[in-house]
């Protein structure tokens, strides 16, 4: 759930900031909408490789996205480096475009088949909240000029240590029940099918 909130809080935030960024502001908004066509071929690419998958992919987005949005504050505002600025700020949003791609697929698979839509359905909540607050959160800059920064940042980067302790779903069978998740059978399926998977690959890597 946290995941969900946080990908909405900091891509609408990201978004909706972009108008207040230094610099000619329809360019800055048209380019935070181009950044993210990239991120569809990226996150298709890199959840798909057995030395990647879901999780450390969707963690290393999430977490590239919170370094970005952190160093912007690293750079003064009222000098010559707009542009560094901004290209941290848009290379965040590719970042955090990408997660939020991937934790649809990735939520799917981690509830079993009989609470899957009503799993689905409370992280779309929470999602939704990320979305209602992150409006608020540019408003931030009355306290400072780099708080909405931080606050995108944090959120990132603790989402994405906090997915790092999900269960990896590439190659692996989804659950019907819930008795299967914790079935010895069902455990023994699992490595079986990661055994078959990595011998595959094995093979695979010997004939190239």
């Amino acid at each position: 759930m946290y995941v969900w909130y946080a990908c909405s809080l900091v891509y609408y935030g990201l978004t909706m900031n972009a108008g207040g960024d230094t610099g000619n502001r329809y360019v800055t908004v048209a380019m935070y909408g181009l950044v993210e066509l990239p991120a569809y071929p990226l996150c298709i690419y890199f959840i798909n490789k057995p030395w990647a998958g879901r999780r450390k992919t969707m963690a290393s987005f999430l977490a590239l996205a919170g370094l970005s949005c952190l160093f912007t504050i690293l750079i003064p505002v009222r000098t010559g480096w707009v542009f560094s600025r901004t290209f941290l700020a848009l290379l965040g949003k590719l970042m955090v475009s990408a997660a939020f791609n991937i934790v649809y697929v990735y939520t799917s698979e981690q509830y079993p088949t009989v609470i899957r839509n009503a799993g689905l359905g409370v992280c779309s909540m929470s999602c939704r909240l990320g979305g209602i607050l992150a409006p608020f959160v540019p408003s931030m800059k009355g306290l400072h000029q780099s708080m909405p920064f931080v606050v995108f940042g944090l959120s990132g980067i603790s989402a994405g240590c906090l997915s790092l302790l999900l269960q990896e779903t590439l190659n692996r069978p989804i659950a019907e029940t819930l008795e299967e998740l914790h079935s010895p059978a069902y455990q023994r399926i699992l490595e079986r099918q990661v055994y078959l998977f990595e011998e595959d690959q094995s093979k695979h890597k010997l004939l190239q």
